[in-house]
């Protein structure tokens, strides 16, 4: 009986990987990482937790330095578009 189960669930899972296509986890789909840049310097994300401005995912450059606009708050990194 046992071995029933184990070729069911083997033709399922196959089945299921028929239907679905490839792996999320297949290295060769993923997409390439994107640099962003602000003001022609590669910025990086970085969690800021803060008191004054909450929990908010910044951008940095790479040497360290949080990134804030003319208000004195800091730039959220998803804000910073990508290059065409």
């Amino acid at each position: 009986m046992t071995v029933l189960v184990s070729q069911i669930i083997f033709v399922f899972l196959n089945f299921i990987d028929n239907i679905m296509g490839v792996s999320k986890n297949n290295p060769n789909a993923r997409k390439a990482a994107i640099q962003k840049k602000y003001n022609d310097k590669v910025v990086v994300p970085v969690k800021l937790i803060s008191s004054e401005f909450g929990n908010v995912i910044a951008a940095q450059y790479e040497n360290g330095e949080i990134i804030f606009d003319n208000n004195g708050k800091p730039i959220p990194y998803k804000s910073i578009s990508a290059p065409a």
